[in-house]
């Protein structure tokens, strides 16, 4: 926390902006305006901070939340996400997470997928996304 604190200090006085890489949702709920999450090297989605919490919107997303924990709640309910990364080295199919994902259809794979703004600022690259 001393060292976010830091960086958020340094970033403040010299108006830079800052990217910051982790795999730690609450980390980067804690300290980020802006989060995008990837999936096996892929965007699936970009939001602010609040409204990507509130409102996933890509299924990875909403899984991955599901398995963050939460203070003073530990480990209890956490979600499990199912299956494993694709293998990255042979052929992928254009949805990189359609092995995994419940609102797999058959135009999943049909061709790239579109980076669509389902809200202002709200990008979300999935042929069936949430809500």
């Amino acid at each position: 926390a001393v060292i976010m604190d830091l960086i958020e200090d340094l970033a403040r006085s010299r108006h830079m902006a800052t990217i910051l890489i982790t795999h730690d949702l609450g980390l980067a709920a804690e300290h980020c305006d802006r989060i995008a999450v990837m999936h096996a090297g892929h965007v699936v989605e970009v939001a602010e901070t609040g409204r990507l919490f509130r409102s996933p919107r890509h299924p990875y997303t909403a899984k991955l939340i599901g398995a963050t924990p939460r203070p003073g709640r530990g480990l209890l309910g956490l979600a499990a996400i199912p299956g494993g990364l694709p293998d990255l080295r042979a052929e992928l199919p254009p949805c990189r997470y359609s092995a995994r994902c419940e609102r797999y259809a058959r135009h999943c794979d049909l061709g790239p997928l579109p980076s669509r703004e389902l809200a202002p600022g709200h990008r979300v690259a999935c042929w069936n996304p949430l809500g």
